[in-house]
């Protein structure tokens, strides 16, 4: 039997030298989530950036980003109103509370 016609037996170890592999390993990807601010002395800074797992939901640590970030806008000298502006998801309980706690 030629080598590209035999079953898949990928996990089976009777014949572990000869059997293919069904498919590729599974890629691991990371996606980027990212806070910006806006002062008076720059345009668009870069204030916070976390890389989450690819199957990690859009809001996983949003709240301590959300604080790291209005952080960083003090530090840089930011004043007056801050408006945060968000996807759907990050309108939840913890968002909240850290936006209030960063006045």
């Amino acid at each position: 039997m030629p080598f590209n016609s035999m079953p898949c037996t990928a996990g089976s170890s009777a014949n572990w030298p000869l059997a293919p592999r069904c498919s590729p390993a599974p890629i691991r990807t990371l996606h980027p989530l990212l806070a910006t601010i806006c002062t008076p002395a720059s345009l668009l800074v870069s204030a916070t950036v976390r890389m989450r797992r690819g199957k990690a939901a859009d809001s996983r640590g949003a709240p301590k980003l959300v604080s790291e970030t209005l952080a960083t806008a003090v530090e840089a000298g930011c004043t007056g109103i801050r408006i945060l502006r968000a996807d759907s998801q990050f309108y939840n309980a913890g968002v909240i509370a850290a936006c209030r706690r960063g006045k």
